[in-house]
């Protein structure tokens, strides 16, 4: 289904197919295949996903604030 609605998206705007290898590494990591994300993001799904002590995670959060 993820692949249909990519391959109608491409058609609909009229764009080049995809690079299958970075199709097939999205696919398989659960990513969208028609938007994008930015780090910002993708940091902020990252870290909403982690589940470890709350001290790791505000040293996490605080890293990725001030370095990133």
């Amino acid at each position: 289904m993820r692949i249909g609605d990519l391959l109608a998206s491409v058609s609909a705007k009229k764009e080049a197919i995809p690079d299958h290898e970075e199709t097939k590494r999205r696919f398989r990591s659960g990513q969208s295949l028609t938007t994008r994300i930015t780090v910002g993001e993708w940091l902020d799904e990252w870290l909403a996903g982690k589940r470890r002590r709350d001290t790791t995670l505000d040293g996490y959060a605080s890293h990725i604030r001030v370095h990133l």
